[in-house]
């Protein structure tokens, strides 16, 4: 398992402790994921990640999303959490490759591709 801060931060096999540390040191900065990676897919699942959102109040929230690759089909799950502790839980669980429960999370597939489409065309 690896959990990996924007782009300049991977940790091997992180510990519950560095998955809160790391979580509580989020700041509403745009794309500044945190993304727990299995070396394997945990029940098909590539990853988890999550940022931190701040409206014009200064309010924050969590968005939570998860990957999972079925055959040759991607599919993105995501969420919002207002609660660090709540997010914690589903990382830590997540560590140690226990999938979230996605039932009452939205499917954002069809977004996400369209963003990786176009990303691809820059």
């Amino acid at each position: 398992m690896t959990v990996c801060m924007g782009r300049t931060l991977t940790i091997q096999n992180p510990s519950f402790e560095i998955i809160e540390q790391v979580i509580d040191s989020l700041i509403p900065i745009t794309n500044y994921f945190v993304i727990l990676k299995p070396a394997e897919p945990i029940f098909n699942s590539l990853f988890i990640q999550t940022l931190m959102e701040a409206n014009e109040a200064g309010e924050t929230r969590y968005l939570v999303e998860i990957s999972f690759m079925y055959s040759n089909e991607r599919k993105f799950f995501r969420r919002y959490i207002d609660n660090a502790d709540e997010l914690k839980e589903i990382f830590c669980l997540y560590s140690i490759e226990k999938i979230p429960d996605i039932t009452d999370w939205t499917d954002v597939t069809a977004d996400i591709m369209t963003q990786i489409t176009n990303k691809k065309m820059e």
